[in-house]
């Protein structure tokens, strides 16, 4: 299953190596979308019900960013990516979240089950005490601020 879009993942290389769309074939970079997303699966199996039927923005997020770099390493073949480039740091931020996610440092987003209806939906202040009062700030006629009155 495809985590991202093949628009997404040339928007991204677009980014990096502006005169490369022409260059790479959409077969090449379906091909490392459909990597990532098994690189993204074999990661996240112990902890997720992979493959993702409706992926998190997040898993959408690190497949386009592996693709792109897999995409770009291809564009350039036997160049090498400095250790600043674009494409470079977002594979690196990526791998670095999927590792996350994997070890249990990191989780993904779910969704809230809010009820349709407000009328279940409630204001708490769990706050024992009073949050603030007219006097701290400074309505209360007839005397000083509190922090002028504090010394500060």
């Amino acid at each position: 299953m495809s985590y991202v879009e093949l628009s997404r993942v040339r928007e991204t290389i677009g980014l990096s190596v502006p005169d490369s769309s022409s260059s790479l074939s959409d077969g090449l970079i379906q091909g490392e979308i459909d990597r990532a997303g098994d690189k993204i699966d074999a990661h996240l199996r112990e902890r997720y019900t992979v493959p993702f039927t409706d992926p998190p923005p997040l898993i959408r997020s690190i497949a386009g960013d592996i693709a792109a770099y897999r995409s770009v390493l291809a564009y350039y073949g036997t160049v090498d990516l400095t250790e600043l480039d674009p494409m470079v740091l977002r594979h690196r931020e990526a791998d670095r979240l999927l590792r996350d996610l994997s070890g249990g440092k990191a989780t993904l987003e779910k969704e809230l089950d809010v009820p349709s209806d407000n009328t279940e939906l409630a204001v708490i202040n769990a706050y024992p005490g009073g949050m603030f009062t007219d006097r701290d700030f400074n309505l209360y006629e007839g005397e000083p601020p509190r922090w002028r009155a504090a010394g500060w």
